[in-house]
């Protein structure tokens, strides 16, 4: 019983060990099928809406999110601007004037540092093309006059508008009687702290734990477009008003006489997402054979790093060197819904084919879903490689199956639809829609006291 036992217990050790090298082996050429980890699938993939939280079913109805929802918000902005226009004396108020009155002008008072408001711009002085009384300023002299604060959420604040200095006035946010709005273009998804307070509970226990006293704000501006002010990067434009129609020999010829590499340039090399991006664009170039061109301080080459050196993103000069190469791999550096940023559109405006990986219903954004290869369409990164590694060969092949959409003369409608969103095509300055949402307008709550 004794040598029974014994080897019992080695049998088990034998096959655990066993389960254990086929795991790690079923790991290595499967990782592609964890892209959507556990916090992707939460939070990018979650089906609550951020205008009314509980009745997404009854907002939204069986049709398409995005576009309910860009229908929804440009039926509010239009009817907000189509407001008849008020023009209100005094409206260059000098610092320390009463606030004792109501304010004939609705403003906004921008706390924190002004190279920060690249989200959405707010450029100090009277904006005299708005049809309500609008003036930004940037002076914190004038808080107890502000109808409404603006404070960007980027990386030194993360939601926390306590960090703010000098702090913002009593008052003024979820409870009080002035909205606070917060602005950004960043995936706080993974943080959890970029969302108003009344948002709140719907966090998961402990990241509500995390986040308590730092939910000071009432409004929210970001990429999303179920915020109430949604922005989109401003790359996005620019492809859609860039677009030209081709000929398929032209397509053709035009990916022949690319480089067979796969363009990158990643900076920031400890993004969270899963698969980690740098592994995956070294193991998909080993597979494939195809190598990498990398331009950024991940995965460095030198001279071509020497080559990017003062170029701007998205430039001309950017752009084209982009072009030379068949493959752009530009996955995000999170996952969240609607968070497709400018890294898809340099690519689709230099040609070359993007592998993309980010946003699960990135597809809404796109002319076309076969505009992209998408990375979560493959089970390992074998098939991912073999893949590119067919298309790379096969050029014809390659543009039949991802640039076709180019032969069209006009972009689907849902491209224009959206570009109404930018700030370019809007149809109003982001600093008046503050304005209007200070007042309760374009689906904005009032706040206690409305401005």
């Amino acid at each position: 019983m004794v040598w029974w036992g014994a080897n019992a217990r080695l049998s088990r050790g034998l096959v655990a060990v066993v389960a254990i090298l086929v795991f790690l082996s079923l790991y290595q050429s499967g990782r592609l099928s964890h892209e959507l980890h556990a916090q992707g699938q939460e939070l990018g993939l979650r089906d609550v809406s951020r205008i009314h939280p509980n009745t997404r079913r009854e907002l939204l109805g069986d049709g398409s999110r995005e576009a309910t929802l860009v229908a929804r918000y440009i039926q509010l902005h239009d009817a907000a601007m189509a407001l008849p226009r008020v023009d209100a004396p005094g409206i260059n108020a000098t610092a320390g004037s009463s606030s004792s009155a109501k304010p004939k002008v609705t403003l906004v008072v921008c706390a924190g540092d002004p190279t920060k408001f690249w989200a959405g711009e707010l450029r100090e002085g009277v904006d005299a093309s708005c049809n309500v009384p609008c003036n930004v300023t940037y002076d914190r002299k004038r808080d107890s006059e502000a109808s409404i604060f603006a404070v960007v959420l980027d990386r030194a604040e993360w939601g926390d508008t306590k960090s703010i200095s000098p702090p913002l006035p009593t008052g003024a946010g979820e409870s009080g009687d002035r909205h606070v709005l917060g602005i950004t273009l960043e995936n706080n998804m993974g943080r959890r702290l970029a969302q108003p307070a009344h948002r709140s509970t719907q966090l998961p226990f402990e990241q509500r734990a995390r986040a308590k006293g730092k939910f000071d704000f009432s409004l929210i501006a970001t990429y999303e477009l179920d915020s109430l002010l949604p922005i989109l990067y401003p790359e996005f434009p620019l492809f859609v008003d860039e677009h030209k129609s081709s000929t398929r020999e032209g397509l053709t010829a035009d990916a022949e006489r690319r480089h067979a590499k796969i363009f990158v340039a990643i900076s920031n090399c400890h993004a969270a997402i899963v698969p980690n991006r740098l592994s995956l664009a070294e193991d998909m170039s080993a597979a494939s054979g195809v190598p990498l061109a990398s331009f950024g301080r991940c995965l460095e080459d030198p001279a071509a790093r020497r080559e990017m050196e003062g170029l701007e993103r998205g430039s001309g000069e950017y752009i084209n060197v982009m072009r030379r190469h068949l493959w752009c791999f530009v996955p995000e550096n999170s996952y969240g819904t609607d968070y497709v940023t400018e890294k898809v559109w340099h690519a689709l405006r230099s040609g070359c084919v993007p592998i993309y990986m980010g946003a699960p219903n990135v597809a809404a954004f796109l002319p076309s879903r076969d505009a992209v290869v998408h990375v979560q369409d493959f089970p390992t990164v074998d098939a991912l490689a073999n893949y590119i590694r067919r298309l790379t060969k096969d050029r014809r092949l390659l543009v039949e199956k991802h640039q076709a959409w180019r032969e069209a003369a006009r972009l689907p409608q849902h491209m224009y639809d959206l570009e109404r969103l930018s700030e370019k095509h809007a149809g109003s300055s982001f600093a008046c829609r503050v304005c209007h949402c200070a007042r309760g307008h374009l689906g904005c709550p009032s706040p206690a006291a409305p401005p």
